[in-house]
């Protein structure tokens, strides 16, 4: 489900909402995710419910912006320019210039069992194996153009930073949050020393 307050967005997600017809033609690519009557009846329930859930999204991710407060090679997502409703705490590892390996703040975050991952999908999706290897039945149909490469180095800022994002759930009691939060800035400080 989506929701909108822009009148462009929202006729770009109307796209998406039905397959073209006999009557209608079809200007791109769109899939068809139109929704059964039950489910759209529990998305509607949910939201009356999603201004609270939102809040607490962000007062879980408040914690997890405070523990890193003080660490200069970790830097997060946030941003006075956007409004995030945290789905998920997202920060960027930038430690070398530290002394502090990648692999060692992996490590470190294994060894205090802090449930915080680093590497989000791990690669851009050009280096997952669908893409790849040309799993996908896309590069099977006879139109698909030839001599298409996705080789390493096409988006060297994905490459760079997609195994260098450190992520926490913010979905969950807050008490959960506030714990895990202490934790990393327990062992950022750990690390600082």
């Amino acid at each position: 489900m989506a929701t909108t307050n822009s009148e462009e967005l929202a006729q770009k997600l109307d796209l998406h909402a039905g397959a073209p017809t006999f009557q209608a033609v079809a200007h791109g690519l769109h899939y068809n995710y139109r929704m059964n009557e039950i489910t759209a009846a529990v998305g509607l329930g949910q939201l009356e419910r999603l201004p609270q859930f939102v809040e607490g999204l962000k007062k879980n991710a408040s914690y997890y912006e405070a523990a890193i407060s003080d660490c200069p090679w970790l830097i997060s997502q946030n941003s006075p320019s956007a409004l995030s409703s945290y789905h998920f705490w997202a920060a960027t590892f930038e430690g070398e210039e530290q002394g502090i390996s990648l692999s060692e703040f992996k490590e470190a975050l294994k060894k205090a069992q802090l449930s915080i991952s680093v590497g989000y999908t791990r690669m851009p999706a050009y280096r997952h194996p669908v893409i790849e290897e040309r799993l996908a039945h896309i590069f099977h149909c006879r139109n698909y153009p030839e001599g298409i490469d996705y080789a390493d180095g096409l988006c060297p800022l994905a490459e760079r930073i997609i195994p260098r994002m450190v992520i926490a759930y913010t979905i969950g009691p807050e008490e959960k949050a506030r714990k895990e939060a202490e934790k990393l800035h327990q062992l950022l400080e750990e690390l600082g020393k």
